[in-house]
C-alpha cells in the first residue's frame, strides 16, 4: 500500500499531459491526465469498498456517475426499497437509477426500479472493487469514479477534476469504446506502475534530431491521416481539380502489395446507399494501382462507370455526396507485438495533431504536431512532444513495410475506417 502511495505522490510532481499505454492488460489504451491533479487522500479511499450509482446532474444529461461507499449504498438501498414497498414512491434525489422519475406512480416503474437496485447490488457484491479515477464532490463528500467519457459534467454538487479512460476491448466497435468500471487493487497497482514508467519516459531529456526515421505509426494516427486525406479520393474534388490523384488514375501510387478497398460489411453496415444503389465491395487501390475516384450514381453514369453504392446524404444536407461504408486495407501482416522488434533504431509515432490545418490536397502533403517515442534496440527509450511530422500520401503508400494485427475502427465524416499500426520507411521529423 505504501508503495502505491509513494508512486502516486511522485506522479503528482510529473508534468506530462498525454501518456500512451503500450503493454496491454485488459486492453488499456489512453490516459488523459492534467498536471497537479493526481489522486489525493488515496489511502483512506483504499480502506473502503465502494459502489457506482447514478447521480442526476443539471447539465442536460441524467445518469452522470456518482460513487457511494458500500455502507452508504446499503442504507440508500434499504430506504428506497422500504419506501417503495410502503407506497411512498420517493427516494433520495441524489440517488437516481437509469433516469427513473422521482415519483414512480405506476407499478411497473416500481418493479423496474427495485430490480435495477438488486442487479446493481449483486454486481458489486460479486468481488471487492475499488473505485478510480475521477475525483468529484457529491454533497461536499469526495468520491472517485472511473469514467470513459471525459465529459466535463458539473453542477453545484458534482464535478470531475480529471478522467482516465480504461476498459475492455469491444470486438465489434474497436477500442474507442469503453465501459465505466471499478478497479481491483491488483489492477490499480498495474495502472500506477504503467503511469510511472510512461511518465519517466516523457520526462527524460532527449537528443532527437531532425531527419528521416524508420517509424512505427500507431493505428489511431493512421486513421487520422487517412481521414485527413480522404477528400482526394472523391469525384467531387476531381471535378473541381482539387485532388492531386486526378492525374494518377490507372497508375501506381503505392507498394505493389498494398490494397485499399471499400466494403459494405463492418462498423457501418448498409445494403443500399441513399440513392437506392446496392452497396458492394470495390478496390480504390489494387496491388498499388489507383483505380479511380469514389462517385455517386449520377457521377458514375456521367463517367460511364457502374454505380458503386457510394451516394450518401450527409447530416442536415439535402444533396447526395460521395462517401463510403467501410474502408479497409490489406498489406504484409505481422503481429502488433513483433512490430517493435523490426526497429533497431527509429521512432514510434503515437499522436498527431493539426491535420486539418496542415494538409494540402492539391499536392498530397500533410504536416502536424506529433508525439513520438525514440526506439533503440527494439525498446522504447524516451518520449518527445511537439515535433513536426511531414507526410506525403503517395510516399507513405510506397514506403510501407509491415501492417500490425491491431486493427482499429473509427467513424469519420466520410464513413467507417479500419486501420492497423504500420511501419513506414523514412518519415520526416523536424524538431
Amino acid at each position: 500500500m505504501d508503495n502505491i502511495i509513494e508512486k502516486i505522490e511522485w506522479l503528482k510532481k510529473s508534468s506530462f499531459d498525454l501518456v500512451e499505454v503500450y503493454s496491454r492488460v485488459n486492453e488499456i489504451h489512453t490516459f488523459n491526465l492534467k498536471k497537479g491533479q493526481m489522486l489525493q487522500n488515496f489511502r483512506s479511499l483504499l480502506e473502503e469498498n465502494a459502489v457506482r450509482v447514478f447521480h442526476k446532474g443539471k447539465v442536460g444529461k441524467a445518469g452522470t456517475g456518482a460513487i457511494y461507499t458500500v455502507k452508504e449504498w446499503d442504507e440508500l438501498y434499504k430506504k428506497a426499497s422500504l419506501d417503495l414497498q410502503e407506497g411512498k414512491y420517493s427516494y433520495n434525489p441524489d440517488f437516481v437509477v437509469n433516469q427513473a422519475p422521482k415519483k414512480c406512480k405506476e407499478p411497473e416503474n416500481e418493479k423496474v426500479m427495485i430490480e435495477q437496485l438488486k442487479q446493481m447490488w449483486f454486481m458489486i457484491k460479486k468481488r471487492n472493487m475499488i473505485p478510480l479515477i475521477c475525483q468529484g464532490k457529491i454533497n461536499k463528500k469526495k468520491r472517485w469514479l472511473l469514467t470513459s467519457q471525459g465529459h466535463q459534467l458539473m453542477d453545484s454538487n458534482y464535478y470531475y477534476e480529471y478522467n482516465i479512460a480504461v476498459g475492455s476491448k469491444n470486438t465489434s466497435l474497436g477500442d474507442d469504446y469503453f465501459s465505466n468500471r471499478l478497479l481491483t487493487l491488483e489492477e490499480l497497482e498495474f495502472y500506477i506502475d504503467r503511469l510511472c514508467q510512461e511518465s519517466r519516459m516523457f520526462n527524460t531529456t532527449s537528443q532527437l534530431k531532425s531527419g528521416s526515421y524508420l517509424t512505427l505509426i500507431k493505428n489511431s494516427v493512421v486513421i487520422d491521416i487517412l481521414s485527413a486525406f480522404f477528400p482526394v479520393f472523391l469525384n467531387t474534388f476531381f471535378e473541381k481539380d482539387k485532388s492531386f490523384l486526378k492525374k494518377f488514375i490507372g497508375k501506381r501510387i503505392g507498394n505493389k502489395n498494398l490494397n485499399v478497398f471499400i466494403t459494405p460489411t463492418g462498423l457501418k453496415h448498409y445494403s443500399f446507399d441513399d440513392e437506392g444503389v446496392k452497396t458492394k465491395e470495390f478496390y480504390l487501390i489494387k496491388d498499388g494501382i489507383f483505380n479511380g475516384p469514389i462517385c455517386t450514381m449520377d457521377e458514375a453514369i456521367r463517367l460511364g462507370l457502374e454505380p458503386m453504392g457510394c451516394g450518401w446524404r450527409q447530416k442536415d444536407v439535402a444533396c447526395i455526396e460521395p462517401g463510403i461504408t467501410n474502408l479497409r486495407m490489406k498489406f504484409n501482416l505481422r503481429s502488433k507485438s513483433s512490430l517493435l522488434n523490426e526497429i533497431d533504431s527509429g521512432l514510434y509515432l503515437v499522436a498527431l495533431r493539426g491535420l486539418r490545418q496542415g494538409k494540402n490536397i492539391l499536392i498530397g502533403d500533410l504536416s502536424g504536431i506529433g508525439t513520438v517515442i525514440i526506439v533503440k534496440n527494439r525498446k522504447l527509450i524516451s518520449g518527445v512532444k511537439g515535433v513536426t511530422v511531414n507526410i506525403n500520401l503517395i510516399k507513405l503508400f510506397n514506403d510501407m513495410i509491415y501492417f500490425g494485427d491491431d486493427w482499429r475502427w473509427k467513424m469519420t465524416p466520410y464513413g467507417a475506417m479500419l486501420a492497423p499500426s504500420i511501419i513506414v520507411q523514412d518519415v520526416l521529423i523536424k524538431v
